[in-house]
C-alpha cells in the first residue's frame, strides 16, 4: 500500500466491508533478511539488523529458495524504513482502513532488531534490550505521527523461532520492549502466544509449558491497554480468555483460512 493505485484499489475493498458493517485493519510488515533478491528491485540484497542470514526458505516466483545473505542496514536506512512505514498508515488511512497493525512478529524486520540471535549490532540500536527496542518504537512513533496511536496496533511473537529466530531472554526483552510501548497509547497489543510450526521454541503441535505460559502472564502485566491472544485458540478455550479478564479480544488465523464462515459456526 505505497502507491496511489493501491490506495485506489484498497478503497474497494474497506467499503464492501463497511458497506456489509464490519471493520477492516491492514497489517503492515518488512520481512527484512526473509527474503531474496529475486522479489527485489535491481536485484538487491535484502536487509536486516546485522548481516546474520536466516536458515529459512523465500518464497519466489520459481519456486522456494534459501533467503539470501543480507546487509545492514546503516542509519539512513533505518530512517527510510521508519519513513515507509509512516507513508503506508497514511495511505491506509486514505483507503478507508479502520486501522493499521504493525507486524513486528514472525521472524520480520522489527522482530530481528527486536532478539539478540538477529540483533549484533554495537551501536544504539543493540546490545541491550532497551536498545534493540528502539527499532520497534521507532517505527510505532512515525506510525503514530502519519494517524493517532488510538488507531495503531502492534504484533508480537516473543517465543516465536519461524524464520531462524530466537533470543537468549525472551521475558527480559521483550517485558523492555512492552514496558516502553505501553506509554504510546497503542489501540492495542496483539500477542502471539502459540503456533502451529515451532514458534515457541518447542516441538511443531506442543502448547506452551506452564512455565512458558508464566511468561505471558508476566508480559502480560507490563501492557494497559487493549491485548489481543492468539494462537491454537478455540471457541471454548477464546471465550475463556475473556472471561477471565486476561484477553480483551482474541484472534483466529488459520481457522479462518479453511473456515472463511467462522464467527457463524463459532455461533
Amino acid at each position: 500500500i505505497y502507491d496511489d493505485a493501491q490506495v485506489r484499489a484498497w478503497a474497494k475493498v474497506t467499503d464492501a466491508v463497511h458497506a456489509a458493517g464490519g471493520k477492516i485493519v491492514v497489517q503492515l510488515w518488512h520481512v527484512g533478511r526473509s527474503s531474496h533478491p529475486d522479489l527485489l528491485p535491481d536485484h538487491a540484497s535484502p536487509v536486516a539488523p546485522s548481516a546474520i542470514q536466516a536458515d529459512s526458505i523465500a518464497f519466489t516466483a520459481s519456486g522456494p529458495k534459501p533467503c539470501a545473505p543480507p546487509v545492514a542496514l546503516d542509519r539512513a536506512g533505518i530512517r527510510e524504513v521508519a519513513a515507509d512505514f509512516a507513508k503506508s498508515v497514511a495511505n491506509a488511512r486514505r483507503a478507508g482502513f479502520d486501522g493499521v497493525e504493525i507486524h513486528g512478529a514472525n521472524g520480520y524486520l522489527i522482530d530481528q532488531f527486536i532478539r539478540d540471535r538477529t540483533n549484533h549490532r554495537s551501536d544504539e540500536y543493540g546490545g541491550t534490550a532497551k536498545n534493540r527496542a528502539r527499532f520497534a518504537l521507532e517505527i510505532a512513533a512515525a506510525a503514530s505521527e502519519a494517524w493517532d496511536a488510538g488507531h495503531i496496533g502492534i504484533r508480537l511473537s516473543p517465543f516465536g523461532t519461524y524464520g531462524d529466530m530466537g533470543d537468549s531472554d525472551p521475558e527480559n526483552t521483550f517485558g523492555t520492549l512492552i514496558e516502553q510501548l505501553d506509554p504510546l497509547g497503542l489501540a492495542y497489543l496483539h500477542m502471539v502466544e502459540e503456533f502451529p510450526f515451532a514458534n515457541i521454541q518447542m516441538e511443531p503441535g506442543q502448547a506452551p509449558s506452564r512455565e512458558q505460559r508464566a511468561v505471558f502472564h508476566r508480559l502480560r502485566a507490563f501492557w494497559n491497554g487493549a491485548y489481543i491472544a492468539n494462537g491454537g485458540l478455540t471457541a471454548d478455550s477464546a471465550e475463556t480468555l475473556l472471561e477471565d479478564g486476561y484477553a480483551t479480544a482474541t484472534s483466529f488465523g488459520r481457522p479462518f483460512i479453511a473456515n472463511p464462515d467462522l464467527v457463524e459456526r463459532f455461533r
